[in-house]
């Protein structure tokens, strides 16, 4: 009589996010390795699956935290040197001998009193200060006092410093409120996967029985050793082992071969494998 390996259950509602992402991902390298109709799957289903496993890798993927934060701190800097200075020349502008300078930066400095200290506000509350200031600065005699005191290159940058915080920190709130709806995002895609999930075990067990071949056999041998490899790394998260060192490759492969392990009949020991949990059946 002939014998069958039977693929392992997991509880899929155990794992982590990246521990269900490795599961998946490592099932759609078996499914690739192996061709979609080498384990009795269709081209849609299997496009199906790889759609809805990039899905969730793309949520769990984003980052916890925003590439804009470093960017935004750095403008913030710039800003805030653009203003001291500006500040600070138009007030030492008051005190030179030059009269032409001098009656420019008196000018000058009534516009900009109200914004003195906009560097210690709050970042979003400074950019709307520089707006007005600038708004302000926005005049024929502020412009032609400007050019007196050599300043209009400044003006200029602080104008485009402040537009571009302005626009980053839309874009962050963007990438924020991305982060929040991803949460929800993850948990109903990874409901659909497990359905798909149950659906790829029973089909790929079934070709392996009512028609088997070298490529269905190693695939559910390799399938159930991914299934093993989860299950252990799981244990060590759930347990508290510690386990950074450990090969987390499929068993009797090389990293960089993947999981195309030869096939060879299966008869389990039942001495061996750490119980039923772990030791597929065999019928």
């Amino acid at each position: 009589m002939r014998k069958f390996v039977i693929l392992l259950a997991i509880n899929l509602q155990r794992l982590n996010n990246a521990e269900y992402l490795n599961l998946m991902n490592r099932l759609e390298e078996l499914i690739e390795i192996a061709t979609p109709a080498g384990v009795g799957l269709t081209e849609e289903e299997k496009a199906e699956f790889s759609e809805l496993v990039n899905r969730l890798r793309k949520r769990i993927n984003i980052s916890s935290a925003s590439a804009l934060t470093e960017l935004l701190s750095e403008l913030e800097k710039q800003r805030d040197s653009m203003l001291t200075y500006l500040f600070a020349a138009i007030s030492y502008g008051m005190g030179l001998p030059m009269t032409t300078i001098r009656d420019a930066a008196k000018a000058l400095e009534l516009t900009i009193r109200p914004y003195k200290g906009a560097q210690s506000l709050p970042n979003q509350q400074e950019t709307i200060f520089v707006n007005s200031l600038l708004r302000d600065l926005d005049t024929e005699s502020a412009k032609e006092n400007i050019s007196v005191m050599n300043l209009t290159e400044l003006i200029s940058e602080l104008e485009s410093i402040n537009t571009r915080y302005a626009e980053l920190t839309q874009q962050r709130a963007e990438e924020m409120e991305e982060k929040n709806m991803s949460l929800i995002s993850t948990q109903v895609t990874r409901e659909k996967l497990d359905d798909v999930f149950s659906a790829i075990q029973l089909i790929t067990q079934a070709k392996n029985i009512v028609d088997p071949t070298d490529a269905s056999a190693a695939f559910i041998q390799n399938f159930n050793a991914v299934i093993r490899e989860v299950k252990r790394l799981n244990n060590i998260r759930t347990g508290g082992a510690k386990g950074d060192k450990e090969e987390t490759v499929i068993p009797e492969t090389k990293p960089e071969e993947g999981t195309d392990v030869p096939f060879e009949p299966v008869d389990p020991n039942p001495e061996e494998g750490g119980g039923e949990e772990e030791t597929p059946s065999v019928v």
